[in-house]
C-alpha cells in the first residue's frame, strides 16, 4: 500500500516527528507509549477503538532511520500473527514536506484489506497532528 502527504512542515520537523520514538508517541493516534528494550528495538503500546470496543495490545518494534536520504524504517509482528513493513520517504517540493509511505502486510491470516482501512484512516490523522504539531 502506498500513502502520500504533504505538510508545511520542515523536513527535519517531520523527519524527527517518524524517527525519534518519544517525539513519534506524541503524534500518533493510537500508540500512547513506546518503551525501550535492551536490543535498542521498542515495545509499543497500542490502543485501537473498534466500534465500541477499546483493544489494548503491545508488540516489539524496529525503527531504523537515515537523515541524508531522509527515509525511516519500522518493523513489527502483532501478536506473533502479523508482519507489519512501513517504509518512510521523505522530500520537499514547493516549500513542503512530501512523504510517500508504503506499508506492507504479512500474514497467514487474511487481515490486509481490513489492516489497510485501518492504517489509511490512522495514519491520515497521524499526519494532521504532525502538521498541527
Amino acid at each position: 500500500m502506498h500513502l502520500q502527504f504533504k505538510l508545511n512542515k520542515p523536513i527535519e520537523r517531520v523527519f524527527d516527528s517518524l524517527s525519534n520514538a518519544d517525539n513519534f508517541v506524541k503524534v500518533h493516534p493510537i500508540i500512547y507509549a513506546m518503551k525501550p528494550l535492551p536490543n535498542g528495538d521498542y515495545l509499543v503500546h497500542e490502543k485501537l477503538k473498534i466500534a465500541f470496543l477499546n483493544i489494548d495490545f503491545t508488540y516489539p518494534c524496529t525503527i531504523q532511520s537515515n537523515k541524508n536520504n531522509k527515509t525511516i524504517a519500522m518493523k513489527a509482528v502483532v501478536k506473533k500473527m502479523v508482519h507489519i513493513q512501513i517504509e518512510f520517504k521523505l522530500s520537499t517540493q514547493n516549500d513542503q514536506t512530501v512523504v510517500n509511505e508504503f506499508i506492507s502486510f504479512k500474514s497467514f491470516m487474511p487481515v490486509a484489506f481490513v489492516m489497510g482501512k485501518i492504517f489509511k484512516t490512522q495514519h491520515q490523522k497521524l499526519f494532521q497532528n504532525i502538521q498541527n504539531s
